[in-house]
């Protein structure tokens, strides 16, 4: 089995992935450990690139419905890499929440690439797929990439009525020197 990338011509889908034993014993293959709670995206070294932090706010709902599914996109013009996600959630009708209740369990949430691959497999309570302000959800590893023209869908669900929550995705964008083509490169 070749592990070269791109496959060569001919090379046909599998089924059958290799599982981490049989990876562990392809031929060549080595292993090696690296912590992935911290973000760690990867970024051009380049005198020309500058990284840009951005927060990306998405208001997701005002009085919307109870289990109603409102979906959110944003749309990415520069390559980024979103790195945490953060919310809040209150009630709008001056009501408080339950006496204990977490208003990040007021709602669930999904997330998606708009190119069908899911951040998220199933939606899951808020507490346990944003983090606050203090403490946002780290993306460990390199994050989320996503490259000029491409979009993250974020699906929420309340759970309480009268609710407005907001949703930070907090990115930094890689910004390049120019928008021009230089000869020869």
């Amino acid at each position: 089995m070749s592990n070269s990338w791109p496959p060569p011509p001919g090379s046909m889908p599998s089924l059958n992935p290799p599982t981490l034993a049989s990876q562990g014993q392809a031929a060549g293959d080595q292993w090696y450990r690296h912590q992935v709670y911290y973000p760690e995206p990867p970024f051009p070294m380049s005198k020309e690139t500058a990284l840009q932090p951005r927060l990306r706010p998405i208001t997701s709902l005002v009085n919307v419905a109870i289990n109603t599914s409102t979906p959110r996109t944003i749309q990415f013009d520069i390559p980024c890499a979103v790195y945490a996600v953060s919310a809040a959630a209150v009630k709008t009708d001056g009501q408080a929440l339950p006496a204990g209740m977490d208003p990040l369990n007021t709602f669930t949430i999904q997330y998606e690439h708009t190119n069908g691959d899911r951040f998220s497999t199933a939606a899951g309570l808020g507490s346990t797929m944003v983090g606050d302000a203090k403490f946002p959800m780290l993306l460990g590893g390199v994050g989320w990439l996503f490259d000029r023209g491409s979009a993250l869908l974020t699906t929420v669900v309340p759970l309480q009525a009268n609710m407005r929550i907001d949703v930070v995705f907090w990115t930094i964008e890689i910004r390049g020197g120019r928008n021009y083509g230089v000869p020869g490169r």
